[in-house]
C-alpha cells in the first residue's frame, strides 16, 4: 500500500518541510487511496475481481482527478451532503455500483509489457573478444 501511496499520489513531498504539513498531506493521501479502493471494490463487484486486478491506478487517479474538476463546476459541495450526508451504507453501495456498471474497463487497464527480446548472439571468439572494426569492414568489401 505504501509503495503505491508514494508512487500513484507522491506521498512524499520534498519541499514540506513542517512535520504538520508533511501529516496533513500523508493523511489526505490515506483519504485519497481509501477513495480509490472503493471504487476498486464496485467495480470488483460489477465486473469481476480478474477485471478489477486489471486497473491501472495510475490511469484510475488520473480520471478521478479530472472528473473530480468537473462535478466541482456542476455540483455544490451541498447537493452531494443533501444526496449521500444522511444515506446508508446500502443506498451508497447500489449507487457505487450503478457508476460502476458505465465503466469503460479497456480504457483504465494496466498496459502490459511484450515479450524481452533475447539478447544477440556474440560474433567474436570467446578467446579474443575484441572484435576490430577494420576488419569486419574489410571482410564486406571481399564479399562483395
Amino acid at each position: 500500500m505504501f509503495f503505491e501511496l508514494d508512487r500513484v499520489f507522491n506521498g512524499e513531498i520534498k519541499t514540506l518541510g513542517h512535520p504538520g504539513a508533511a501529516l496533513l498531506a500523508f493523511s489526505l493521501t490515506l483519504i485519497a487511496y481509501n477513495a480509490l479502493r472503493v471504487v476498486r471494490t464496485a467495480m470488483a463487484a460489477v465486473h469481476g475481481q480478474r477485471a478489477a486486478d486489471q486497473v491501472s491506478e495510475y490511469y484510475l487517479t488520473e480520471l478521478v482527478t479530472t472528473a473530480w474538476r468537473a462535478l466541482d463546476i456542476f455540483a455544490s459541495a451541498e447537493d452531494w451532503t443533501n444526496k449521500y450526508a444522511h444515506a446508508s451504507a446500502r443506498v451508497i453501495a447500489a449507487a457505487l455500483t450503478r457508476a460502476a456498471q458505465h465503466v469503460d474497463m479497456q480504457r483504465i487497464k494496466k498496459t502490459t509489457r511484450g515479450p524481452k527480446k533475447p539478447p544477440p548472439k556474440r560474433i567474436a571468439n570467446k578467446r579474443q573478444p575484441h572484435v576490430s572494426t577494420y576488419r569486419v569492414l574489410k571482410a564486406r568489401r571481399q564479399v562483395k
